[in-house]
C-alpha cells in the first residue's frame, strides 16, 4: 500500500496510521491549542485508543507522521513533495509540501530566539486542473526579530533555493 508522511495536524479520519503498536485506522482527530496564536498537540484516536477510554496517540502539530490509503496526491506530485492534504472550501484542492526549512532569528524587544520556517506547496484545483507553487513562511510570532548580517545572507540564500524549487517543472 502507499506509504506518505504527513504533518499531524493533516491526519484525515479514514487514514491508516503507523502507531507504535502498528498500523491503525483513524477514527478522530482533535487538535488542542495552546493560544490563540499558536496550535500544540493534535490526538488522534484509533479503535485501540478511543475518545471514550484515552487521550489518544499524542502528536505535536508539526511531527512527521507515516500514513497509508487515502492521502491526496500521486503521480502529479513534485520531486521534493514529503506530504500530502487536502483543502479548500469543498477539500477540492490537492496540496503537495516539501520538508521544512527554517532559521533562528531573535526578537527585537525581548531578545528571545524563534525559529522562522518556510517550505514549498503545491495546490492543484481537482476540479479546474490549475496548478499553484509557492512559498509559505510560518511565523508563530507577530514581533519584529533581528538577524545579523550572516543571518541575512543565509535567509536569502534558503529563500532563494525556496523559489528555485517551487519553478521547477515536474
Amino acid at each position: 500500500m502507499n506509504e506518505r508522511s504527513i504533518r499531524a495536524q493533516f491526519l484525515q479520519v479514514g487514514t491508516q496510521l503507523l502507531t507504535p503498536d502498528g498500523w491503525q485506522r483513524i477514527h478522530g482527530v482533535l487538535v488542542f491549542a495552546k493560544d490563540q496564536k499558536s496550535l500544540d498537540q493534535v490526538s488522534v484516536y484509533t479503535p485501540q485508543r478511543t475518545l471514550d477510554d484515552s487521550d489518544g496517540w499524542p502528536f505535536r502539530f508539526n511531527d512527521l507522521v507515516l500514513t497509508r490509503g487515502e492521502v491526496p496526491g500521486e503521480d502529479d506530485c513534485p520531486s521534493w513533495c514529503v506530504e500530502h492534504y487536502r483543502g479548500g472550501d469543498r477539500l477540492q484542492e490537492k496540496n503537495c509540501s516539501s520538508f521544512p526549512d527554517a532559521v533562528t532569528v531573535v526578537e527585537a524587544c525581548t531578545g528571545i530566539e524563534r525559529e522562522l520556517g518556510f517550505w514549498g506547496e503545491q495546490r492543484v484545483n481537482r476540479e479546474t486542473g490549475t496548478v499553484e507553487r509557492f512559498g509559505i513562511i510560518e511565523s508563530k510570532f507577530l514581533e519584529d526579530v533581528e538577524l545579523t548580517a550572516s543571518g541575512l545572507r543565509n535567509l536569502a540564500r534558503k529563500l532563494r533555493e525556496l523559489a528555485d524549487m517551487v519553478e521547477e517543472t515536474p
